[in-house]
């Protein structure tokens, strides 16, 4: 690999957009990590949700440990440099926030179907956080649009209206 893939960071805080951008060849890492990101293979979702999430977030929702995570991509991508983190970081991402309870999820949005229609869910949950009363929440499965994750709730992704 050439020394410009040193002048790109892999971190948590790296959008999978820009990743895939500068490595197009991890796709298939990060495929093989976790049947979650076969998702990032949509072109709907490469245009929307790969730009917004960061590898802490991917790793949260493939349950895979963040360390292991950049240090592969980092490996793959030819970058030598190996990212450290103590077992804290990757323990926060797996936590569920005190705030989340799974029985008040009220209603739940697969947003398969407007993805692929080239729409972006965003106004449709919104109109339905409307709706909600005190107390409940509301969800949008990252794993809705893949068969293994179909009524995944990962912990700590409900809007709750107070």
């Amino acid at each position: 690999m050439d020394n410009t893939s040193n002048s790109f960071d892999i971190s948590p805080e790296t959008k999978i957009g820009a990743l895939l951008d500068r490595f197009p060849q991890l796709e298939t890492v990060l495929m093989e990590m976790a049947p979650q990101f076969k998702q990032l293979r949509s072109p709907i979702l490469r245009k929307t949700i790969a730009k917004v999430a960061s590898l802490s977030q991917v790793a949260a929702i493939g349950k895979v440990s963040l360390t292991e995570l950049i240090n592969h991509l980092r490996t793959e991508a030819g970058i030598q440099e190996e990212f450290a983190s103590d077992m804290a970081a990757d323990a926060v991402a797996a936590e569920t926030p005190a705030w989340f309870f799974e029985d008040r999820i009220v209603k739940t949005l697969d947003a398969r179907s407007m993805l692929e229609a080239g729409e972006h869910p965003v106004q449709r949950v919104l109109a339905d956080c409307r709706d909600l009363k005190p107390g409940d929440d509301h969800t949008v499965p990252p794993g809705s649009s893949d068969r293994e994750g179909r009524g995944h709730r990962p912990p700590g992704l409900g809007q709750r209206r107070r």
